[in-house]
């Protein structure tokens, strides 16, 4: 179907879109009669997620123009979307982004500099030479520039390079993998990737006496589960059962390491800990339950 005709489409159902539960159930009864361009939300996206992406700047300030008229209010982006075409995830990805990439041209290096200084001084008000804060001063003030710039961008950078939906997580997958090795590295840790389909880890590392087997997964939110993830998508057969969801227990690596995506922070956790959870609670598991494993990195020696 010409992109004249996608156009139209979309416009004529962009409402319907926005639901897309909806829009897969219509969708279904049209397919057959040849009146709809997609065979699956999968399409769908990918399409719209092209669409946005090929925007210009200019198109760009003249939304986020009219979501400043809106004074910014997160549910009116909806609104936004359905009159510009567009999905609402894929506008609100880009306007947070846009306010974020604004944010950090208000706030220079410099300004960020000042704002650490302002910080560390208060620690050493408020602590004086009780722990020692002054002698670590230069040390702090080495990193916490840079710590403030990613924390007004939510994090590392992710997908600029426009990753097609339902590739990303292949992506994500690997960059958690060598986020977790660059960290091991660093701390002086002899750690490899396991780069083998068939294989229930993702990484070796040698703490010195034996070598220990790790399965990472990357987190951006507040849970982690213990669960590997299933595989679907078009042409993927969900019913079979290595396509399913596996439970991860000590039988298949030492370690599970959760890695949060945003900032690089590792929860380094002993499969035999991990063994205890039930199913049922192994499948989301919050972080905030899992705070004694947040950089034991000594965990790896014991």
């Amino acid at each position: 179907m010409a992109n004249t005709n996608i156009l139209k489409y979309i416009k004529s159902n962009i409402e319907l879109i926005q639901t897309p539960k909806k829009w897969e159930k219509t969708n279904k009864a049209q397919r057959d009669l040849g009146n709809t361009p997609f065979r699956n939300i999968t399409e769908l996206k990918k399409y719209l997620h092209k669409r946005i992406n090929d925007f210009s700047q200019k198109k760009i300030d003249t939304i986020y123009n009219e979501w400043k008229d809106d004074k910014f209010v997160k549910s009116k982006i909806k609104r936004l979307a359905i009159k510009h075409y567009l999905y609402k995830s894929h506008l609100e990805s880009l306007l947070f982004f846009e306010t974020k990439k604004r944010l950090l041209e208000k706030y220079s290096l410099k300004r960020l500099s000042d704002i650490s200084d302002k910080f560390i001084n208060g620690m050493i008000e408020e602590y004086g030479d009780q722990i020692g804060v002054k002698a670590i001063k230069s040390e702090l003030k080495k990193s916490f520039p840079d710590n403030y710039y990613f924390a007004i961008l939510s994090g590392f950078y992710k997908n600029l390079t426009n990753i097609k939906e339902g590739e990303d997580s292949t992506y994500f997958g690997q960059a958690a993998q060598f986020l977790f090795l660059a960290r091991a590295l660093r701390a002086g840790y002899n750690a490899s990737n396991v780069d083998l389909p068939s294989s229930k880890y993702d990484a070796i590392l040698d703490n010195g006496e034996k070598t220990v087997k790790i399965q990472i997964k990357g987190f951006e939110g507040n849970t982690i589960s213990f669960f590997t993830r299933a595989r679907g998508g078009q042409g993927i057969d969900a019913t079979d059962v290595t396509n399913q969801q596996v439970r991860i227990t000590s039988k298949m690596c030492d370690f599970y390491v959760g890695i949060n995506h945003r900032v690089g922070t590792c929860y380094i956790i002993p499969m035999k800990d991990v063994d205890l959870f039930t199913d049922s609670d192994a499948k989301n598991v919050k972080i905030s339950s899992l705070q004694k494993y947040k950089e034991a990195w000594k965990l790896f020696e014991s």
